[in-house]
């Protein structure tokens, strides 16, 4: 017999993901709740406590220039900057460290 298993692991967990994952988790689906808060209202929440912004890049053409830029300028901005960045493969984050380091 074949079993298959699947974890997902997330910060926050989105009401749309929620009904995605009642329709698709198995009977013994097992959740981990590692903040103990009170769900994504609650003050203590940490998309609450995290100033968040994002940015639209409105052509292709500058893509990486504009995300070196953005994150340089973020860098200058903060003492101790957390920045996160997502991008399609870890190849691309390792080019955009190698270019934000420098």
């Amino acid at each position: 017999s074949h079993s298959r298993q699947t974890l997902l692991f997330s910060a926050t967990i989105p009401e749309e993901l929620k009904g995605i994952m009642a329709q698709t988790k198995g009977d013994g689906y097992i959740g981990v709740d590692c903040i103990h808060d009170g769900g994504a209202d609650d003050p203590s929440h940490t998309n609450v406590q995290v100033q968040q912004s994002h940015v639209i890049v409105p052509t292709m053409d500058r893509y990486v220039s504009s995300v070196v830029e953005i994150v340089r300028m973020a860098m200058q901005q903060e003492k101790s900057p957390k920045i996160v960045v997502f991008f399609v493969t870890a190849r691309m984050v390792d080019f955009l460290r190698s270019l934000t380091l420098s």
